[in-house]
């Protein structure tokens, strides 16, 4: 009898998958998605040709052992949601520290969605909703910071992180690169509290891609600062005089999740414009 093609037969699989940096290498290349979006871009494994081929195929019987992958190729399940990662209409992507180096990726096409990320050698696939809800979740929950929201040119900005190099002007005041630029000694302290402390931080990012699929990726993004008295968040803006400010304000997770949909809406809009 003539040999019967090979059919996959995949245990049901969850939606929720972690991979091995190889697994996770392996898959990508056997689905030839192209190019690893860059804030998911793993160190090339292996130092050798052989020591690359040996981690490689330890990769493919960790997926196989997991029924993640046979013969046929990548299973269903993390075949779909990495074809989401490499072909999105539009996405957000968090590069962060909370105690340990984070990155990001939440993709969005046609309703559907997708999150990968990134941390402790590991690269964890989700199914997810949003973006902005998705990139949420990849950072512990704080509750809002204290104080009020402080608005300053941003090379006052980078002339507190200067001057103060984390720690509060010992007169209170910091004057920016022209005189009248200076802020109250509250305002010192709590812009240098920020911008020196040693909590978590991210940053996030959107890219909106074109009906030609090629990503565009606006200026802006939105910057987060774990402080021990709460969570903060960093914007930036530009006047009508083309002045660049930046803005901290005490942000909880609502706000949040409201700022990262406004970043996507907002890239989405500049595309549209263009």
């Amino acid at each position: 009898m003539p040999e019967q093609p090979r059919v996959a037969t995949f245990p049901a699989t969850p939606v929720h998958h972690v991979l091995t940096e190889a697994e996770f290498d392996v898959l990508w290349d056997e689905l030839r998605l192209g190019p690893t979006p860059v804030v998911l871009r793993l160190p090339s494994p292996g130092r050798t040709r052989a020591e690359r081929a040996r981690i490689v195929a330890a990769g493919r019987d960790g997926l196989r052992r997991r029924g993640l992958a046979d013969l046929t190729g990548p299973a269903p399940g993390p075949a779909r949601l990495l074809g989401l990662l490499a072909a999105p209409r539009r996405q957000l992507e968090l590069r962060g520290w909370f105690g340990r180096p984070v990155r990001a990726l939440a993709a969005e096409r046609d309703g559907d969605g997708a999150l990968a990320v990134r941390r402790d050698g590991r690269v964890e696939l989700h199914a997810a909703g949003t973006p902005a809800y998705a990139v949420r979740t990849t950072m512990p929950d704080r509750a809002a910071g204290r104080g009020r929201a402080v608005s300053l040119p941003t090379d006052v900005l980078a002339d507190v992180v200067a001057t103060t190099d984390g720690r509060p002007a010992p007169d209170g005041v910091v004057t920016g690169p022209s005189t009248r630029d200076t802020l109250s000694p509250e305002d010192t302290a709590l812009v240098a509290r920020l911008v020196g402390g040693s909590g978590g931080r991210a940053q996030v990012a959107a890219v909106v891609h074109d009906r030609w699929g090629s990503p565009h990726r606006p200026l802006s993004h939105l910057t987060v600062l774990d402080t021990p008295v709460g969570r903060y968040r960093l914007t930036r803006s530009v006047a009508g005089d083309g002045t660049d400010w930046s803005t901290l304000a005490p942000v909880d997770d609502r706000g949040l999740h409201a700022l990262l949909t406004d970043l996507l809406d907002d890239a989405d809009a500049e595309i549209a414009r263009t």
